[in-house]
């Protein structure tokens, strides 16, 4: 039961915050203390995710595979969306862009305690035409 709860969790986190930005739910299903070990110090997944947004207010998020046990989940996940905003800086493209990830998190308590994503910039970037391919 714990285990299907953390996969709804994890879901709702890609397809909701993620994929939708709906912030509000973040503090929802996240510890007080929750813990992004992929950011740089003094950047919030909020801060994150809205500067990604910002740069794709179209965007969609597709949750492709996730396994769990105990207090650990992983989700492979999918975004797709249009660069028509400013995207840390850059200015839009109009380009479309299709990135993929994994991101494992950690569970307290029926909560997100922590998170470790990892996800192809590299490509992302290519396909904005920001680096050469």
């Amino acid at each position: 039961m714990v285990v299907e709860q953390n996969i709804s969790t994890a879901r709702r986190f890609i397809e909701e915050i993620l994929g939708k930005g709906n912030f509000e739910l973040f503090r929802d299903i996240t510890t007080d203390s929750y813990l992004d070990h992929s950011l740089p110090s003094g950047v919030t997944p909020l801060q994150s995710i809205g500067g990604f947004r910002a740069g794709f207010p179209d965007l969609k998020a597709t949750v492709e595979d996730i396994v769990a046990d105990g207090d650990k989940c992983v989700v492979r996940w999918t975004v797709r969306g249009t660069n028509t905003g400013s995207f840390f800086g850059m200015p839009p493209t109009g380009k479309q862009a299709k990135m993929s990830g994994i991101s494992m998190y950690r569970f307290k308590e029926g909560k997100l305690a922590e998170g470790w994503v990892e996800y192809d910039q590299l490509n992302l970037m290519q396909q904005l035409g920001a680096i050469p391919s």
